[in-house]
């Protein structure tokens, strides 16, 4: 079965830095509601702001917590600070490192710090089969995959390719000695989708899913989902 991952800046919702008491009560419903990680985005403008309640979420969730961020050195700062179970690399709000990024100094040299601080790594890239083979010359743990042109597919003759470049890329990353991770709002269908293909090992949910939860409560939304594999 798929774990869930939620955002942690999703459920903070108005973008706004949390105050440590509404960190705390995030993290404690997070648990309650068996959510098996949270990772919070950080933001492009001013991320250290968020050291505190981050800290405070991270000593009260009951699970691992993880990092998404830019190759930055004020990025670094905050995770040295953190440390966090998890760092993923991507461009600014989860989206996929282009693939020219990936043989470029800045994130070559950020994950050599990760390592260097026995910080656990990924990478959120594209499915293609060349990217995933740049991102483990980056000596990466693992690749966050996107769900967007799955569940974006405007039909059948959309979503079957798309699945199948997906199940290819996580396949390459699994032979490659890679843990395979997906970024995306995924319905109960889609959840099955890729329930389904047995290679991938968690999925992380953003806003709509955080909508839904509002209506439906956090435990139900997740329980929702998992029944479905």
């Amino acid at each position: 079965m798929m774990k869930v991952a939620v955002r942690l800046d999703s459920l903070v919702r108005d973008g706004a830095v949390p105050s440590e008491s509404k960190a705390a009560r995030i993290a404690a419903t997070a648990s309650i509601a068996g959510v098996d990680s949270l990772v919070a985005v950080l933001p492009e403008s001013n991320p250290t702001s968020w050291l505190k309640p981050l800290s405070i979420a991270k000593t009260v969730f009951d699970g691992p917590f993880a990092v998404a961020c830019t190759a930055s050195q004020e990025n670094l700062d905050l995770i040295s600070k953190l440390h966090p179970d998890l760092v993923i690399s991507s461009a600014p709000g989860l989206n996929t490192v282009n693939g020219d990024d990936l043989d470029g100094a800045s994130i070559q040299s950020f994950i050599e710090s990760l390592r260097t601080r026995q910080i656990p790594c990924g990478v959120c890239v594209s499915a293609s089969i060349g990217d995933i083979k740049r991102t483990r010359q980056l000596d990466a743990d693992l690749v966050v995959l996107p769900a967007a042109p799955v569940v974006n597919a405007s039909d059948t003759s959309a979503t079957v390719p798309a699945i199948e470049e997906l199940e290819a890329g996580a396949i390459a990353a699994n032979r490659l000695g890679m843990r395979v991770l997906i970024a995306g709002e995924l319905d109960r269908t889609s959840w099955a989708a890729f329930s389904d293909l047995g290679l991938i090992e968690g999925v992380v949910l953003g806003d709509p899913f955080v909508e839904r939860a509002v209506s439906l409560g956090l435990s139900a939304a997740v329980g929702e989902l998992r029944t479905q594999s």
